[in-house]
């Protein structure tokens, strides 16, 4: 980081989080949701436009 810059590079704690996101959380979310949610629905946004379109709804 430059010389004065207030931001910090993230800790390996966060960065292992981040990178093991997809394969230790994920999956727990998705049995949560579907144990205790199965008639709520669920949406996926995988684009700006989909946020953005579900924000304009």
């Amino acid at each position: 980081m430059a010389e004065g810059c207030p931001e910090q590079l993230p800790d390996l704690e966060f960065l292992t989080f981040i990178w093991t996101f997809e394969t230790r959380v994920a999956p727990r979310i998705a049995s949560a949701i579907d144990r205790f949610g199965p008639n709520v629905p669920v949406v996926t946004l995988t684009s700006r436009r989909g946020f953005a379109t579900l924000l304009d709804a």
